[in-house]
């Protein structure tokens, strides 16, 4: 009966935060009914969950609909975890430099299981609608920084990513894999990565590396802007400032070259 119990507990843990994951910038409010389907669970059962995670302030009643958002405790955990954590406290001022030299939005990324996950962003003054966001994800092969962090990642992963496919979303995508691969080789000769229109058209990217004390990559810095405000001679002044961004946050985390 404990057996059955203890099951039945980490169920409602597992599609709590499954609920939790589901947001998304576009799906930034959610009504019961839908996270029903979402998670293939009886409507009473996600009204359950969803009153429960509500009551401890991780989601909360949308005042315009019947749906509800993320609640304040999601932000105090997010706080938390910024405030504790070293990658966080030390690219800040890297990634203001950044957008103080180059003008354009600056950003930080990780990979999360097969995905490029945005941490961190310090928007430029000029607009740019480049589909960067906080938390937001992009495929690795399209991107700049994805494409820096799988060249200086598991070659496993690299695999997988070309398993699975290399799906296209511009013409200027590369789908090829071993165009793919001489990609990547060219990115760790380089020690840096450029997405000219790859994801989506009339943007391009560039970012580098971030070492640890170890010698590991533990995130990419970039910047992304519209191909308008791009010339050809301004691009090599822009990717010397990102790799040398990099190189000082390296630096910052214990990297000694």
């Amino acid at each position: 009966m404990t057996e059955k119990k203890d099951s039945g507990i980490l169920d409602s843990v597992s599609n709590a935060l499954r609920i939790l994951k589901s947001y998304s910038h576009s799906q930034p409010v959610k009504r019961v009914n839908d996270i029903a389907k979402e998670l293939n669970v009886s409507k009473s059962t996600a009204s359950r969950l969803v009153k429960t995670l509500a009551a401890e302030g991780f989601l909360t009643k949308d005042t315009e609909s019947a749906g509800y958002r993320l609640g304040k405790m999601t932000l105090t955990l997010g706080g938390i975890f910024a405030n504790s954590n070293e990658i966080y406290r030390e690219m800040g001022p890297v990634l203001n430099e950044i957008v103080s030299e180059t003008k354009e939005s600056a950003h930080l990324a990780v990979i999360i299981e097969k995905e490029l996950v945005y941490l961190m962003k310090y928007v430029g003054p000029y607009y740019a609608d480049t589909k960067i966001d906080i938390g937001e994800t992009n495929p690795l092969h399209a991107t700049s920084s994805g494409k820096v962090l799988l060249a200086y990642g598991d070659s496993n992963r690299i695999n997988e990513i070309k398993k699975e496919g290399l799906d296209a979303y511009t013409e200027h995508t590369i789908t090829n894999p071993i165009l793919f691969e001489k990609e990547l080789l060219k990115i760790r000769r380089n020690g840096y990565a450029v997405s000219m229109e790859e994801y989506t058209y009339h943007n391009f990217s560039i970012a580098a590396p971030v070492f640890n004390i170890d010698g590991e990559v533990v995130c990419a810095i970039g910047m992304a802007a519209p191909t308008s405000r791009l010339k050809q001679n301004k691009l090599p002044n822009l990717i010397k400032i990102i790799v040398n961004g990099s190189k000082i946050a390296s630096e910052l985390l214990g990297w000694d070259g």
